[in-house]
């Protein structure tokens, strides 16, 4: 296979922000991110990865930032090949709106209000008297930020990864499949930096052989495992020399173990051969951002199946122009204690269906366990589901299988389908769902026992459209914060303003003020 850069995932777009003289980087003259203000306003795995807690504060603090000045040595490194790097900045004090932080932080960068290199900026974290975006900037430019309501800080490697990273990669990778009837697969979401592309002839294959085949596997795996360490703090030479001689912390030994075991010829052949790569491109980099899916589809209850997916996440997280790499969780269902909802909370008055609004006209998209076909509420012997839209179809106008073509018994689908749009063959059931005169499509994602699995989010949203107005998705991830799929689902919406997803809703107040490096200008803050 051909490598047509010497690396595909560092093709930027837009205007490169870069100083006249950049030949030298010096320390910014702002400060950067304290590691209790990680604690407080990022969900990242980094309070972690250094240990911090209020007892351990000291020591946390002093590794921290040794890793914060690991990293500006990294960033003044690639920009003498050209290369921008990742950081976050943040505008500190009160009196002032996100916006006016926003333009503040941009001049700072010597931007203009109208430069379009300002849509490159994205919103991280907005706060009473924080504003935190995220980007790509050469070293040069981001030290050449002065003044002390900034904040300058160069995403350290264990800034992209989500809270928790490492704990749910061993947990779920090792319970996944002990159940024959469990379909979940362990999946890594790869999220590029705003404003970075990949060349239209480049290809996921193409990305999983630049990363696979040269970082991990057989030709130079030993020169590119300290390569490896070399970029990344607890793994380097940096952080063995602020130690004192001491012991390593617990995930430097991990990270150590991981890069000198797992990085041998073969060790991890079986499982990267089975990975699926999925590239979706962003539709417009001022809005979007260009991620790689990657499926790890024979991965079992082993030891060495979660190393060799942690090696390989640390291998993605490496690049310059990969802001974010998230694991993602297993999905469920939920609503199934659902009786009725009403239109007017008092006993048989529906004033909608008193006016004619009974949903006729109107398609709705569902994604669930599977509809049983056979039910009387949704069968039509003239016009049977199939995979693509049937107009003339009663009830269910598409029905798209990705995993099965059915439900289990006592379905959770075939229970949301009902309420939804639930209509008998016959007219004469005991009750109609919400919007008995729609028509359904659906996406089937659940297999005979009930357990998700979901397809890539673009794929999975594009069912039943451009029909479909409203999609349904009574599912969900214990995950109590934004993630990469929340952020295609708002992708979407954002994309379609005529289409709006209604989820599964989930209350965690503890993490309210907290966020991730997936936050949106139009998502949630």
């Amino acid at each position: 296979m051909k490598i047509i850069a010497a690396s595909l995932w560092g093709i930027s777009s837009g205007s490169l922000w870069r100083a006249a003289d950049s030949q030298m980087v010096t320390p910014p003259g702002s400060r950067h991110l304290t590691i209790q203000e990680l604690d407080a306003i990022l969900q990242t795995d980094a309070t972690k990865e250094f240990d911090w807690s209020e007892e351990n504060a000291i020591k946390a603090g002093m590794l921290w930032d040794g890793a914060v000045q690991f990293e500006w040595n990294k960033a003044a490194d690639a920009e003498l090949n050209g290369q921008r790097f990742p950081y976050i900045l943040c505008h500190v004090g009160e009196g002032l709106s996100g916006y006016k932080r926003k333009v503040a932080l941009a001049e700072a960068l010597n931007l203009t209000e109208n430069d379009e290199d300002i849509y490159y900026l994205r919103t991280l974290y907005n706060a009473d008297d924080y504003l935190c975006v995220y980007g790509q900037l050469f070293a040069s430019v981001a030290a050449g930020v002065t003044g002390e309501e900034f904040i300058v800080q160069p995403l350290v490697q264990t800034l992209k990864f989500l809270n928790n990273f490492v704990d749910n990669a061993n947990e779920e990778v090792g319970k996944s499949n002990s159940n024959e009837q469990d379909i979940y697969v362990p999946t890594l979401d790869v999220i590029l930096c705003p404003n970075v592309a990949i060349e239209e002839n480049v290809t996921a294959d193409d990305l999983a052989f630049e990363v696979i085949d040269s970082l991990v596997q057989k030709t130079i795996a030993s020169k590119l495992a300290a390569a490896i360490s070399d970029t990344y703090y607890l793994t380097s030479e940096a952080y063995g020399n602020s130690t004192d001689g001491s012991e390593p912390s617990e995930r430097a030994q991990l990270w150590n173990t991981l890069l000198n075991d797992y990085q041998k010829a073969g060790v991890c052949d079986e499982a990267y051969d089975m990975t699926t790569w999925t590239l979706t491109r962003a539709a417009d980099l001022e809005t979007g951002l260009t991620s790689v899916q990657i499926e790890f589809n024979n991965t079992g209850n082993t030891e060495q199946d979660q190393a060799c997916m942690l090696t390989l996440a640390l291998a993605a997280a490496t690049y310059p122009d990969v802001c974010s790499v998230e694991l993602r969780k297993p999905v469920g269902t939920s609503n199934h204690y659902a009786t009725w909802l009403t239109q007017s909370e008092l006993t048989d008055e529906r004033p909608f269906f008193d006016v004619g609004l009974n949903g006729e006209g109107q398609t709705v998209t569902i994604s669930d366990t599977g509809i049983d076909q056979n039910h009387c509420y949704f069968l039509d012997n003239e016009n049977p589901a199939s995979v693509t839209y049937n107009m003339n179809s009663r009830k269910i106008a598409q029905y798209v299988p990705f995993v099965d073509n059915s439900d289990y018994q006592y379905g959770h689908g075939t229970h949301v389908a009902g309420t939804v749009a639930g209509k008998r063959n016959d007219a004469t059931g005991a009750a109609d769902g919400i919007a008995p005169g729609a028509k359904l499509a659906f996406a089937d994602i659940g297999n005979s026992a009930g357990s998700l699995r979901l397809p890539n989010d673009y794929e999975l949203l594009s069912v039943g459209r451009p029909y479909a107005k409203i999609h349904s998705a009574s599912w969900g991830s214990e995950l109590p914060f934004y993630t990469t799929q929340s952020r295609n689902f708002d992708q979407f919406m954002y994309e379609n303003d005529d289409f709006l997803i209604l989820g599964k809703q989930v209350s965690f107040p503890e993490f309210r003020q907290k966020t991730t490096c997936f936050n949106r200008e139009f998502g949630f803050h």
